[in-house]
């Protein structure tokens, strides 16, 4: 029988990655541009959203509209003294949204719509699953491990198995970084002919 397929996913600040493990081979896989990065950036504008290198690219026409760091901010109270850090260095405005929660203020017209961090983040995965998914043999189910910061708290981990569920993976397990740079190192040394990706921010 085939081994079946894993995904590993680390979500940075700036960018985010996704890698497939089948067998004894891992493979940092590459997105539809040919990169094995994806910049970790959403930009609202009319007619929708475009998420990864395309936001990247019309950053400087939307500044405004493009929000970022959804890793350090997702599942945080608005009143939180580290949102306010973060806020300082986004080019989109936060706000206070459901339940005292921070959220990104995008413009819409005239207003200002909120929109929830983990809404954002789940588009960015959603780009993670479809580079995936180019890579998985027909896998009926998207099995993933994510990376998340070792000081995440468990409602924090929660909104991240959400999210990760609303993009279409099956979550297998969330981990610490520190303990993906651990598992990683562990394998390396069972196989030194193998090559393996060690993603941390």
């Amino acid at each position: 029988m085939e081994d079946a397929a894993v995904f590993g996913i680390s979500l940075g600040s700036a960018s985010s990655t996704i890698a497939l493990n089948k067998g004894t081979k891992t493979e940092l896989l590459a997105n539809h541009a040919g990169e094995r990065t994806t910049p970790t950036l959403v930009s609202y504008r009319e007619g929708g959203e475009v998420v990864g290198r395309a936001a990247k690219q019309t950053l400087h026409r939307n500044v405004s509209n493009t929000v970022s760091n959804m890793i350090h901010l997702i599942g945080k109270s608005f009143d939180d003294e580290d949102v306010e850090k973060i806020a300082s260095i986004l080019t989109c405005k936060v706000g206070k949204g459901e339940e005292g929660m921070v959220c990104y203020l995008v413009k819409e017209g005239e207003r200002e719509k909120p929109i929830p961090v983990s809404d954002s983040l789940t588009l960015v995965l959603r780009s993670l699953y479809d580079t995936g998914e180019a890579f998985s043999g027909g896998e009926p189910e998207m099995a993933v491990v994510v990376a998340v910061p070792p000081d995440f708290t468990p409602p924090q981990r929660n909104l991240i198995r959400s999210c990760c569920e609303a993009a279409g993976f099956e979550v297998m397990r969330i981990i610490t970084e520190p303990s993906a740079i651990c598992l990683a190192h562990d394998i390396g040394q069972r196989n030194k002919t193998e090559k393996w990706y060690i993603i941390s921010e």
